[in-house]
């Protein structure tokens, strides 16, 4: 994980983002760091619409976001953090997001997690399943709880074998960082007592949140909603320049001998 200096927090009318902002503000607290309010409205009434109608509706919805956020940002009480605000249109929720993280390249996406169950097993939404694979910034889903003064976080590590090492690096340093920063305790869990003891261990320890691999096995469809807690979806680390040119390399002789 970067140096926690800019935050996008997705926000969405039918969910909880006032929990993720607030969320958001005590983190950007500890770090210093700049609040974005993002949300993105999918193109699927614009879709049937061509040229000048098109562009008129898709203008419409964004004005329509602007004004949520606006509304959203003036909730917040908080003069000593610097809250900006942007909308998109996307085919879908989950894309414009994506496209959104790889374009401003923020430390830390922070969301309300969406049940889309029933409890007592709630089941993430699509845009958070989308997310927890797609997202290539470190992805905070929350529930909106308080976390402690000094928040308890647990890095929750596959089996070696499961878990590539620079996977579990990239892991421990964005729970090492989150700790440090936020004046909390760390632990360090191995996979493989199952969710329903896992979620037992959170409730008896309090654990504040969890972090994990995104491509980690142990994160299946039920996970998030199962802990119980605020869980943080750590990426695999992005490839060196070095590893970019001996690929490129790679492709270039194998096209080569091809000729």
């Amino acid at each position: 994980m970067n140096r926690m200096s800019f935050i996008v927090v997705v926000a969405e009318r039918a969910s909880g983002s006032n929990v993720a902002v607030h969320k958001a503000v005590m983190i950007a607290r500890h770090f210093g760091a700049h609040i974005e309010l993002f949300t993105c409205e999918d193109e699927h009434g614009i879709a049937y619409a061509a040229g000048a109608a098109a562009d008129a509706a898709r203008a419409s919805r964004l004005a329509e976001s602007r004004r949520f956020l606006e509304a959203l940002r003036g909730s917040v009480s908080a003069r000593d953090v610097t809250l900006s605000i942007q909308a998109a249109c996307a085919p879908t929720v989950s894309a414009g997001i994506c496209r959104h993280v790889r374009i401003v390249k923020p430390s830390l996406v922070i969301k309300s997690f969406t049940d889309a169950g029933v409890q007592p097993a709630p089941l993430p939404s699509i845009t958070d399943l989308n997310l927890i694979r797609a997202c290539s910034a470190p992805l905070l889903l929350t529930y909106g709880r308080s976390w402690s003064p000094s928040p308890k976080i647990c890095a929750l590590l596959a089996a070696e074998s499961k878990l590539a090492r620079g996977d579990a690096a990239e892991l421990m340093a964005a729970a090492e960082h989150l700790a440090e920063g936020c004046h909390g305790e760390l632990e360090v869990l191995r996979e493989g007592q199952g969710e329903e003891a896992l979620a037992r261990h959170v409730a008896k320890q309090r654990i504040d949140v969890i972090v994990v691999a995104a491509h980690d096995r142990a994160l299946t469809d039920t996970f998030a909603g199962a802990v119980g807690c605020d869980v943080l979806i750590v990426p695999p680390p992005a490839p060196s320049a070095g590893v970019l040119r001996g690929v490129a390399s790679v492709v270039a002789n194998s096209v080569h001998g091809q000729n």
